[in-house]
């Protein structure tokens, strides 16, 4: 059984990046960015980790080509 915590308004609130997954999507961002596929993390925080983690790859091919 799930619980959800609302806000005032009865919006379900954000979820908070806890340490341990802040830091796994800093070092593996492609892996550990499903994780905030679940419901209650921002759509913000969702579009900055897809870009953070394609960023290095989109370098590295754009570095093979030049």
């Amino acid at each position: 059984m799930t619980s959800h915590t609302t806000g005032q308004q009865g919006h379900p609130r954000n979820r908070q990046i806890s340490g341990p997954l802040m830091l796994g999507l800093l070092t593996v961002p492609l892996v550990f960015g499903w994780f905030l596929a679940r419901k209650g993390y921002a759509r913000s925080t969702r579009v900055i980790v897809a870009i953070y983690a394609l960023l290095a790859p989109t370098i590295a091919i754009l570095d093979t080509l030049g």
